[in-house]
């Protein structure tokens, strides 16, 4: 059940694009909505909180992907006798990062080895990004003309930087939301800076509804790490995710 909404959002989304024969011939200009579905990875988290004194062997932390929602709006300008387009846009997103922690021997009810617990990481992001669409077959009598190519540089501010959550099978041993406040005071959500890369496809019919699937690289480090008793070292963190919209965009005639 976990997983059907973000499925049907995958589906049933908003995401502005652009056609080719559409704005050929009502104008330039172009303003969409997107909405869609977002799954999202912190990496390298394990070296942030695991220090390399702790024995493989003795436990194991499965680092997992974040499902979430994204959506936004759209500004389509298409460059006159051109296969090039840009789309500013201004969209929200949750992600983050979730991590599983088992240890793998058990001596006791009550020791620390045995304990079993997640720990979400479900930051949220108003993202700004001057997306650019090229358009390689724009030339073709045939489907591939609708097919258009996105890049461009991501400003992601993080507007949630504390919401972690924990969750342990031993709240004896120290209360969870006791430790779930400590972590969101030592590990800090920072502004993350990505390139967006992906494909579109203008779907057939009389309205622009569109398809896009994309994929944001980060290359700073989202986390920063607090001074802390945990053990928490800084480090590098970066994000990566992977979206997929569908929406609509309304064409705004030429003013000249």
């Amino acid at each position: 059940m976990k997983y059907l909404f973000p499925s049907i959002l995958l589906i049933l989304t908003f995401s502005g694009q652009a056609q080719n024969g559409f704005f050929s011939k009502t104008g330039k200009w172009g303003i969409g909505i997107k909405a869609g579905g977002i799954t999202a990875k912190i990496g390298d988290l394990k070296t942030t909180i695991i220090r390399e004194w702790h024995p493989d062997s003795t436990y194991m932390l499965e680092e997992k992907y974040n499902w979430g929602f994204t959506g936004g709006v759209a500004f389509y300008y298409r460059f006159p006798n051109s296969a090039v387009a840009i789309q500013p846009e201004v969209t929200f997103s949750m992600q983050g990062s979730q991590l599983h922690y088992t240890d793998s021997i058990l001596i006791s009810d009550t020791d620390t080895v045995g304990l079993d617990y997640t720990m979400k990481f479900k930051y949220q992001y108003i993202n700004i990004l001057p997306l650019f669409k090229i358009y390689p077959f724009l030339n073709q009598d045939n489907f591939l003309n609708q097919l258009h190519v996105l890049i461009g540089p991501q400003l992601s501010i993080n507007i949630a930087p504390a919401n972690i959550t924990y969750v342990s099978n031993k709240p004896y041993i120290g209360p969870d939301l006791q430790i779930q406040q400590n972590l969101r005071g030592v590990l800090k959500g920072r502004t993350d800076v990505s390139v967006a890369l992906g494909l579109g496809y203008q779907l057939p019919g009389e309205y622009p509804f569109s398809l896009e699937c994309r994929a944001n690289l980060g290359f700073v480090d989202t986390v920063q790490t607090l001074a802390n008793g945990y053990n928490f070292i800084e480090n590098r963190n970066p994000s990566v995710s992977f979206q997929l919209t569908l929406g609509y965009t309304v064409p705004v005639d030429d003013p000249n």
